[in-house]
């Protein structure tokens, strides 16, 4: 067995987690050493006695699954924590994955600095908007962005970073790199796989199971200098993730939304409790020197389509930051409702507003 396999095997053992895997680390200097002592020398070095049993019992076909999947595509990877391309920052986090399974261009984890975008899967048109162009923003300033593959704040982040030429993106799963979920967006891993990374500490055929997903949060923060949360409500999975941030003392950003919409609880908590208020990235540089920001984006110019100023001026005085029926925007602008409804439809392919389920328009 080389290196790998005994690591791999000793993962694969029940009842060995991280925590107690990064225990017998400090025990023994590789698992290869492990394996090959018997009961009473495991006993004698503190291992707990039903861990020594596990250890002696251990099945050697139990990561034939993990070795079949690396060599199916030269995409994939394992990394193991020893090795010098494990990222650094995700080393320093309490119980770091010893084993990371990762398909794409894993230079990534060493080569880039890393901010997480994060918030709810049942997100609004305008939250949608947000994090696309935050992550957009973020992307032409050469920072990759992290998110976690879901519906909804996940998603847009993954797009925006991705429809920046440069740009670059890291999900990372609940589950095992060999199934996609939710299964809808293995075109978008696909792409992430060929501009990006997927990441997992989950070895091939692990379902995405409800306990893996605050497992999955604090990769997601610990490879991050900081966290976005946009629209996360007040018991939101995303507020996990928030608060794994600040216990790797990593920085908070809450970006606040209408206090009447119960999407936006979870961030105006996070901003009372001290996370940074947080509407533009100019916010994040301020608080993350990770770049000269001279050189980050002054507008958004992400779209393909661009609405001219002079064209926008006459409605867009009456639009506000908060949702408007199409019936008060009428009233209020004294244009015809043929009028309106062309110039909003024109207004949201540019990006200047963006409707939600209800019908209502909001200015962006």
């Amino acid at each position: 067995m080389n290196e790998l396999e005994h690591w791999l095997k000793l993962s694969h053992i029940p009842g060995i987690g991280p925590k107690t895997f990064n225990y017998l680390l400090t025990k023994f200097p590789n698992p290869s050493i492990i394996f090959s002592s018997c009961y009473k020398e495991l006993v004698g070095n503190d291992v707990p006695r039903h861990v020594a049993k596990a250890i002696i019992s251990a099945s050697s076909k139990s990561y034939h699954s993990d070795i079949h999947w690396l060599k199916s595509n030269p995409k994939n990877h394992i990394i193991l924590s020893s090795q010098a391309n494990y990222p650094k920052l995700l080393k320093q986090i309490y119980i770091p994955p010893p084993i990371l399974y990762a398909s794409g261009d894993v230079t990534l984890l060493n080569g880039k600095s890393f901010i997480s975008i994060v918030g709810g899967r049942k997100a609004s048109s305008l939250g949608k908007s947000l994090a696309y162009e935050f992550s957009a923003q973020l992307a032409e300033s050469g920072v990759s962005v992290i998110s976690g593959l879901a519906r909804g704040i996940d998603k847009q982040a993954h797009l925006g970073a991705l429809s920046v030429k440069s740009g670059t993106t890291v999900a990372v799963l609940a589950n095992g790199l060999d199934t996609i979920y939710p299964s809808e967006h293995q075109e978008l891993a696909d792409n992430i796989i060929s501009r990006g990374l997927l990441l997992s500490e989950f070895p091939p055929g692990v379902k995405p199971l409800p306990q893996h997903f605050p497992k999955r949060n604090r990769i997601i923060s610990g490879l991050s200098l900081g966290t976005i949360v946009i629209e996360a409500a007040e018991r939101s999975g995303s507020l996990i993730t928030a608060q794994s941030a600040l216990e790797q003392n990593r920085e908070v950003f809450a970006v606040p939304g209408p206090v009447n919409n119960p999407l936006n609880k979870g961030c105006h908590n996070l901003i009372q409790q001290g996370a940074k208020l947080t509407t533009s990235i100019g916010d994040i540089f301020s608080e993350l020197p990770i770049m000269n920001r001279s050189n980050s984006p002054t507008k958004i110019s992400t779209k393909n389509h661009q609405v001219k100023l002079g064209e926008v001026d006459k409605l867009l005085c009456f639009l506000e930051y908060t949702p408007m029926t199409i019936e008060l925007i009428i009233e209020k602008s004294g244009l015809t409702p043929e009028q309106v409804s062309s110039m909003l439809t024109e207004f949201e392919i540019g990006g200047q507003v963006v409707s939600d389920a209800f019908g209502h328009y909001i200015r962006a």
